[in-house]
């Protein structure tokens, strides 16, 4: 064999490597391909961000999927079956924050509320209509019995006090009952709150039928029905004996060292 015959058959010999290394290579590409789709396009639940106001910046464990400018937004997002974070963020608001687990499949609920660190409060000058508007709702000067129930803006939801526990029932249709009343068992009545103090006073938060405004001797608080992972609380108004009348939608009269006031939530 001479060297050119040699050089010939080396040089066949490497060619036909460097084709089935090729070939190979394109191959694991392509399974590497096929696997990445699959991890991420398969087997996914949703986590669904309803009623985020303007504003807000959501983030999903630790990195911003949405910047809500203009109105309310619903946000929905992909992920992975487990355990994940979002948390609402606002100027000058109180931050909100549920850790929820999410399978596959499936779509979680959930909706964010926040409320102002420093609600504009403005004192009711005596004699004035707003005066007796303020004493109305208070029953002239008097603090009515709280009902024994109240009901949601859009009558979904009734809530309740009894031995200083906030209890609440789903009135909806059986279908829409969400997901926080089947925690882990589906039941219509669910415990909100199991005070230590005594609660004197509770209410819906303007049009939510799943955040309750309440009193107890140290002032006005909200909280969320939602008992997943953070059950979030707000304060509304902190001072020792005051309580609240609903005003309309967006403000409370609040009754506080024998003086009333309109709080802007």
């Amino acid at each position: 064999m001479g060297v050119m015959d040699g050089f010939q058959n080396h040089f066949t010999y490497n060619r036909a490597t460097y084709i089935l290394v090729a070939i190979l290579a394109l191959l694991l590409l392509a399974w590497g391909v096929w696997y990445a789709v699959l991890l991420y396009t398969a087997g996914t639940g949703t986590i669904e961000i309803q009623d985020v106001p303007a504003g807000t910046r959501i983030t999903l464990d630790g990195k911003t999927i949405e910047e809500v400018s203009l109105g309310m937004s619903t946000i929905h997002t992909d992920v992975r079956p487990g355990e994940h974070t979002v948390n609402a963020t606002a100027p000058s608001l109180w931050p909100w924050t549920k850790t929820i687990t999410v399978p596959e499949n499936i779509t979680v609920r959930i909706s964010p509320f926040l409320l102002r660190e420093r609600p504009q409060v403005l004192r009711v000058d005596a004699g004035t209509n707003e005066s007796a508007k303020a004493q109305q709702a208070f029953g002239v000067l008097q603090h009515l019995e709280t009902p024994d129930s109240v009901n949601s803006d859009d009558g979904t939801v009734t809530a309740w006090i009894e031995n200083d526990t906030v209890y609440a029932e789903w009135k909806g249709v059986t279908s829409a009952t969400p997901e926080y009343f089947c925690t882990p068992d589906c039941k219509p009545t669910l415990t909100v709150l199991s005070a230590t103090q005594p609660v004197t006073n509770v209410h819906f938060l303007g049009t939510r039928n799943d955040v309750l405004l309440f009193t107890t001797p140290e002032g006005i608080y909200a909280l969320e029905l939602d008992p997943r992972g953070t059950q979030n609380f707000q304060p509304v108004y902190q001072e020792a004996g005051a309580d609240f009348r609903i005003r309309d939608n967006e403000s409370l009269y609040v009754y506080s060292n024998s003086d009333y006031f309109v709080l802007e939530l």
